[in-house]
């Protein structure tokens, strides 16, 4: 695959590299999200010599600073220690420094640790060396370090304040999941439905993407990359939670229930057996780790206590795996395909249709000229929802918008009904400012557009803005 999008992520490590002092960088994201692709890149673009490398792997110290001297040593043209390596993670810095003093590198030194997290299982005190390491022979030298992991807890809980890590950092980036924009831009050629039926799977997961971008048949795709036993992704759900998580029977459980549509902590409750107060705590980890997220109607004055949230996959391939792998595994494995296909056929128009609201949600934030949120999500009570609502606070600003995946255009009655249940939300002084969208995979009625272009509305045809709608800026 060609290297697509990560435009922002580059530029914030080129500012790093450029900058006229020593930068400490914690690089980190979920597992397949790309973080090994960026840096590789990013060494590639930026031709900084030298340049250090270095893939930590589950293996013994020993192993490791051979293995470490191999690569300094060839960097920097040192034979012996190639050679030789490392006899503890100690000698590490004193060496760097002693190697500038007796021959500066042209640039600054990029010292990039990928799978760090692997390095410190066989070294527990490896944060306090490094610690050691940067602010004695490293912190005055031209140096950009970069310690990279996919193990979030991990990576999160270094630069927390009981970490020797903390506050050494000059810089921290987690790596997100590619937006739409990218993610079409690895599948030239398809149309803007198929893009999305395939972000509805894959999610914004670059390693899962790619299984999906030689097939023109996305069942095709799905039959082969996916539901094979012999595949990557076949195991991968499983794969995830017990790279992250000792003991994964009971988040199973969890993720399985959030999967068949228990999305309330109630709901959880009774589908799992559970009992509430450990059933907290857990659902704090899955959020810790990316896996889940919970959602408040986007009003809710105090989100943190709310009692209506509802708990979500914060991965999209990670709730297909545990709807259309992990629940037909003994069939898949025997090659009878046809009761998840028939399931898969049944969910995915649902599947797509939520991933259209997320990416209305999001195309609201890219329209600051028209609209500045403060906060953007769905709103809801107990009688209706709303799938996309920004607001801004201080301008006391609020828009409404319904995002509709049919094959007939949207027409008044969407608009009538929106403007209803708009009625209904109790957000903001009486004055409010209020603003309309509306967002469409098949286009709008002619009366509408008439109706939208006199009332300032927002239309949006797939995920660009219809010209000349009027609408005020707010």
């Amino acid at each position: 695959m060609n290297f697509v999008g990560r435009e922002r992520q580059l530029d914030a490590l080129k500012k790093l590299w450029t900058s006229n002092r020593p930068e400490f960088l914690i690089l980190y994201g979920r597992r397949r999200v790309g973080k090994t692709a960026l840096l590789r890149r990013f060494l590639q673009e930026c031709q900084s010599d030298p340049t250090v490398y270095f893939l930590g792997q589950r293996l013994s110290d020993r192993e490791n600073l051979r293995s470490l001297g191999q690569t300094l040593g060839k960097a920097l043209n040192d034979q012996f220690l190639a050679m030789h390596g490392f006899a503890s993670w100690q000698e590490v810095f004193p060496w760097l420094e002693q190697r500038y003093q007796l021959q500066p590198w042209p640039s600054k030194l990029i010292l990039a640790f990928d799978e760090y997290p692997y390095l410190r299982e066989s070294n527990p005190g490896l944060d306090s060396i490094f610690q050691a390491g940067w602010e004695t022979h490293l912190s005055h030298l031209p140096v950009l370090m970069i310690l990279c992991g996919s193990q979030i807890a991990v990576m999160e809980k270094m630069m927390g304040y009981s970490s020797p890590l903390y506050g050494r950092r000059t810089a921290q980036m987690q790596l997100p999941p590619m937006t739409f924009p990218e993610i079409r831009q690895m599948f030239e050629g398809l149309s803007f439905s198929d893009v999305l039926e395939r972000v509805a799977i894959a999610g914004g997961i670059p390693a899962y993407l790619e299984k999906l971008v030689p097939y023109s048949d996305l069942r095709q795709a799905i039959r082969e990359q996916i539901w094979q036993p012999t595949e990557l992704l076949f195991r991968e759900g499983e794969f995830l939670l017990r790279e992250e998580l000792r003991e994964p029977r009971t988040y199973f459980a969890i993720l399985r229930a959030v999967a068949n549509h228990c999305h309330k902590f109630g709901e959880i409750v009774n589908e799992t057996g559970i009992p509430r107060n450990q059933l907290t705590v857990y659902l704090h980890t899955l959020q810790d780790l990316h896996m889940l997220e919970r959602e408040v109607s986007v009003t809710e004055k105090a989100p943190d206590r709310s009692h209506q949230a509802r708990y979500q996959y914060s991965d999209p391939f990670l709730a297909f795996w545990f709807r259309f792998v992990f629940a037909f595994q003994g069939a898949l494995e025997l090659g009878r395909l046809q009761e998840t296909e028939t399931a898969l056929d049944n969910a995915l128009p649902g599947l797509v249709s939520r991933q259209y609201e997320r990416l209305a949600q999001e195309l609201v934030w890219e329209h600051p000229e028209v609209f500045l949120p403060q906060r953007v999500g769905r709103w809801w009570n107990r009688q209706d929802e709303i799938d996309v609502v920004g607001i801004n606070q201080d301008e006391n600003a609020i828009l409404f918008g319904e995002a509709k995946w049919t094959t007939r255009p949207v027409g008044v009655d969407v608009m009538a009904e929106l403007h209803r249940k708009a009625g209904t939300v109790d957000w903001g002084k009486p004055d409010r400012k209020e603003l309309f969208a509306l967002f469409s995979k098949s286009g709008f009625t002619t009366a509408l557009t008439r109706h939208a272009r006199a009332e300032g509305t927002l239309l949006f045809r797939e995920d660009q803005v219809l010209p000349s709608q009027g609408a005020s800026v707010i």
